[in-house]
C-alpha cells in the first residue's frame, strides 16, 4: 500500500486528542484510550497485511482498552533505521511523552521486536514484550547476524541512536522474550542481552516461527495479553506449551529435525504416539521410516 494513502487512511480512524505523524519512510500514529501505553513496531508480515492499514497490534491493543503508538513502515527490511525515526522518539523523549502513562510498553517481533527494543532507551523504566527479536543489525555490534544484508543496506548504522536493542533492554524494567533456544542466530541475538531484568519464554524447535505455532496451538492471543497486562508467569506459559503435542505444524518439525539427523529408528518409535495426539495419520513420515 502506498504510504500517503496508508497514513490518510489511519488518521481518518483518529480522534481530536490523537495524532498521526508521517516520515520519509515510516509513519507513527497515537490512539489515546487507557492509562497503559502500548507502542508497536511493523513486521514483514503486518506490513503486507490486506485490508485497512492499522499500526501492528491494533485490533489486540483496541480490544484492551491501552492507548496505542504505532510505528508503520513503508518498506520491507527497514529495522527502524532512520535519522527522523529517531528524531521523534528524541522528541518524545524529550517533552515528557512517555511520563503522561501509568504504564508504557514497547511490543513487537522479529523486526518489530528489534525497534521495541532499540525504541525502548527513550521511555527508560518502560516493559518490553518481544517474540524472537533481534537486537540491532549493525555488523560491528552484532557480526554473526547474516540474515538481513538487505534490511541493514537500507539503514542508517552511521547514527548511533537507537542502534543496540541490548542498550535499550538495560534501560527497561524488564523485557519478556520469546524464543527458540536451539535455534542459533535467534539465540546469539538473544544472549547479546542484560540479564537482570530479563524474562526468557523458551520454545524449544520453533525455530523463528513463534508467533506463527503458537498462533496454531491457539495460546498466542491469551499470551499475548498476559505479557502486555504484565501478567504472564512462567505456569501460564508451561501451561499453554503443553499444547504443542497436539498441534501439527510441531510434530512435522520434531519429526522433520530427527530425520535431518539420521534419527529414523527414533522416528519410527515416535510416530504411533505422534499420531495418537494428531487422532490422524502421517503417512508421508510412515513412508520415509517404512512404516506400513
Amino acid at each position: 500500500m502506498n504510504i500517503k494513502h496508508a497514513f490518510k487512511q489511519c488518521a481518518r480512524a483518529l480522534g481530536n486528542d490523537d495524532w498521526c505523524e508521517q516520515l520519509d519512510r515510516h509513519f507513527v500514529a497515537l490512539k489515546r484510550r487507557g492509562p497503559r501505553l502500548v507502542v508497536t513496531f511493523d513486521n514483514m508480515t503486518s506490513r503486507d497485511a490486506h485490508g485497512p492499514r492499522n499500526p501492528w497490534g491494533w485490533n489486540i491493543v483496541e480490544s484492551l482498552g491501552h492507548s496505542h503508538l504505532g510505528v508503520c513502515m513503508s518498506r520491507r527490511n527497514d529495522w527502524f533505521r532512520h535519522p527522523d525515526l529517531f528524531d521523534l522518539f528524541d522528541r518524545l523523549r524529550d517533552q515528557g511523552f512517555f511520563e503522561q502513562f501509568e504504564d508504557v510498553v514497547f511490543y513487537g517481533s522479529s523486526m518489530g521486536g528489534c525497534g521495541a527494543l532499540s525504541f525502548a532507551q527513550a521511555a527508560p523504566g518502560a516493559r518490553v514484550v518481544a517474540f524472537v527479536p533481534q537486537t540491532t543489525l549493525c555488523p560491528d555490534l552484532a557480526p554473526f547476524e547474516q540474515r538481513f544484508l538487505n534490511g541493514r543496506e537500507r539503514g542508517d548504522y552511521k547514527d548511533r541512536r537507537y542502534v543496540d536493542g541490548a542498550v535499550g533492554a538495560g534501560t527497561a524494567r524488564s523485557v519478556a522474550v520469546f524464543y527458540d533456544p536451539y535455534h542459533a542466530p535467534d539465540r546469539a541475538q538473544v544472549e547479546r542481552l542484560p540479564a537482570d531484568n530479563l524474562q526468557l519464554f523458551r520454545a524449544p524447535f520453533f525455530g523463528h516461527k513463534v508467533p506463527r505455532l503458537l498462533h496454531m496451538m491457539g495460546s498466542i492471543r491469551e499470551l499475548t495479553v498476559a505479557a502486555l497486562n504484565d501478567e504472564l508467569t512462567a505456569e501460564k506459559w508451561k501451561a499453554a506449551m503443553a499444547g504443542r503435542y497436539q498441534t501439527p505444524g510441531y510434530i512435522r518439525i520434531l519429526l522433520n529435525a530427527a530425520l535431518e539427523q539420521g534419527h529414523h529408528s527414533l522416528v519410527s518409535r515416535a510416530l504411533p504416539r505422534a499420531e495418537a495426539h494428531l487422532t490422524r495419520p502421517l503417512p508421508k513420515y510412515r513412508r520415509l521410516v517404512a512404516i506400513p
